[in-house]
């Protein structure tokens, strides 16, 4: 996970999936947003409404961790399974400046999140912006899942206990809920600001017209709001350059990307007819096979796309 950057590449949109082939030119206003965000970086800036009535174009703002954000997906048996090494890699990151570490409930089924509390043990905690995502099928318990209050309730105080820690710095949905109103999520999330047990919130691969819809519920319901959106991004999926970008800067909201290697496909070890091998290769081929086994998704145009010199 990184800070959103674009590059000097010729501006264009494809789909939300990194294999599409269809494209379409952004918008102006996605333009002139993805050139202020080359030349002026700061999409992990919050601001408040009360201290700004006029968001986004004016006002005080505070800054949440370093522009880049160490992902622990890849921390347990969706990865590495060794804790001693991914605690040692999390403890490299802190020593090198970076404070924000990004993780989710469901990564290992919370054991990410328990790697993360063991490396913070210590007094490091204090010092690290700690960002959790909920949302996804924990287990099979059909509860368990999710943006509902009872849910949103519940697995907050795991990830906590898991996490050693009191709260969290930003706690996101990490995907959709379509089950449930949006006007009970902020409304409990608010609940878990007010309390202390959360300082922010945030979500996950949300459509810009549902940003816009909770942000007019937030405002009409008193609730407090989202304040950052994390989409995927990549050379690959660039689906954020059409209208998201522009959303989250009418907003005020933070953007924080993922996958800019669009799940390893542009680190240059897939190949056509090329065993893949290192660690995670084995867990995401286990886990997403038809994604990762490149004799098979190589038959696709994409292959032939990051295979280009």
């Amino acid at each position: 996970m990184v800070l959103l950057t674009t590059g000097r590449w010729t501006l264009w949109d494809g789909f939300q999936t990194p294999w599409s082939t269809s494209f379409r030119p952004v918008t102006r206003e996605s333009r002139t947003v993805i050139r202020r965000l080359w030349t002026e970086p700061e999409p992990f800036d919050f601001y408040s409404r009360e201290e700004n009535p006029s968001l986004p174009t004016a006002g005080t703002h505070r800054r949440l961790g370093q522009p880049i954000c160490l992902g622990a997906m890849m921390f347990g048996a969706f990865g590495n399974p060794d804790h001693d090494d991914a605690v040692r890699i999390i403890h490299k990151a802190l020593d090198a400046g970076i404070n924000f570490i990004d993780t989710a409930d469901r990564y290992s089924a919370g054991e990410s999140e328990q790697i993360i509390g063991k490396a913070l043990a210590g007094g490091r905690r204090e010092n690290v912006v700690l960002a959790v995502k909920f949302g996804p099928p924990f287990d099979k318990d059909p509860n368990h899942r999710g943006a509902s209050r009872r849910w949103i309730t519940e697995g907050l105080e795991g990830s906590l206990r898991r996490l050693q820690t009191d709260w969290v710095d930003l706690y996101q949905v990490g995907v959709p809920d379509r089950n449930t109103d949006i006007d009970e999520t902020l409304s409990v999330l608010s609940d878990l600001v007010h309390a202390g047990k959360i300082r922010s919130f945030g979500a996950s691969k949300v459509p810009a017209s549902e940003i816009v819809e909770a942000q007019w519920v937030a405002d009409r319901r008193g609730h407090e709001r989202f304040r950052t959106e994390q989409p995927p991004y990549s050379m690959l999926t660039r689906a954020i350059e059409y209208d998201v970008l522009a959303t989250c800067q009418r907003h005020g909201m933070g953007v924080m990307t993922y996958s800019p290697l669009a799940g390893g496909w542009l680190s240059g070890k897939y190949r056509k007819s090329r065993e893949v091998s290192g660690p995670g290769s084995a867990a995401r081929l286990r886990r997403l096979p038809a994604r990762f086994d490149a004799s098979r998704a190589c038959k696709a145009r994409p292959c032939s796309v990051i295979s280009a010199k």
